[in-house]
């Protein structure tokens, strides 16, 4: 399948003959890993954020502030694993490279 497209865009002039982003497999992976990595950390900011604001409206209720602080400490635990993440597979994909 490679190949067919490979020589379909060659006989076409290319990618850049047909304005598409001359993409390897690379690139195209590495900018795939940073956009789930930063969707990770915003969703880990939003959940964060979330919390802060159950905590504000709990309104000094335990089940509430109970909730929230579980929020929080999901929402940091998701943004440290995710920071862990991102130097493991920047480390890894270094080195193979």
């Amino acid at each position: 399948m490679y190949r067919l497209t490979s020589a379909l865009l060659a006989g076409l002039g290319g990618p850049t003959a047909l304005d598409l982003p001359d993409v390897s497999l690379d690139t195209g992976l590495s900018s795939l890993i940073g956009m789930v990595f930063t969707a990770a950390g915003s969703l880990a900011v939003v959940f964060l954020l979330i919390g802060a604001v159950k905590y504000t409206l709990s309104g000094g209720d335990p089940s509430g502030l109970r909730s929230a602080k579980d929020t929080i400490l999901y929402a940091i635990i998701g943004l440290i694993v995710t920071l862990l993440a991102f130097g493991i597979v920047t480390f890894v994909s270094t080195r193979i490279s």
